[in-house]
């Protein structure tokens, strides 16, 4: 069965399964079975855009749940600040005659990498590493198990 993720005061609970969360006011009303792709409720439940917003609302108001969520997205925040360091220094000492220390100082999920869509292009095709033509990478996919690599690459397709 799911495991029950979090539940507010309202007691919304979220389920979550192997194909989406549902969110419910008991966790005995979502069986998993209706996230299946084949089931007309699985689809209601899943993405019922109400519950979303109620849920929202639970966490922002009750100040325990508040500082909870505070706190992870912190967590979160901090996480890809390191991993967009941690990938300019390693492509620093790859490639020092190539600056990408820009990236540090953008925000949020995504950066624009300043590779031309040829370099993305040999990304994907020799790597399998996927980002934009515009080179617009998503940071927060990055972690400390493929940093490493993930440098190695852009290094690689810079030299050509």
């Amino acid at each position: 069965m799911g495991s029950v993720v979090a539940a507010s005061r309202a007691s919304l609970t979220i389920a979550r399964g192997p194909r989406g969360s549902v969110v419910t006011r008991a966790y005995a009303e979502a069986p998993l079975k209706w996230l299946t792709p084949a089931s007309p409720r699985g689809a209601a439940w899943a993405f019922a855009s109400s519950y979303g917003g109620g849920l929202a609302t639970n966490v922002l108001t009750d100040p325990v749940l508040r500082r909870q969520w505070e706190g992870e997205l912190a967590g979160m925040r901090d996480r890809v600040k390191s991993v967009r360091r941690q990938l300019v220094e390693k492509i620093r000492a790859l490639r020092a005659d190539f600056d990408m220390s820009y990236v540090i100082e953008q925000r949020g999920m995504f950066s624009y990498s300043g590779l031309t869509p040829t370099q993305v292009g040999r990304l994907r095709d020799e790597y399998s590493i996927y980002a934009l033509e515009s080179g617009r990478v998503c940071v927060a996919a990055l972690n400390s198990r493929n940093v490493d690599y993930v440098a190695q690459a852009i290094a690689d397709v810079l030299v050509a």
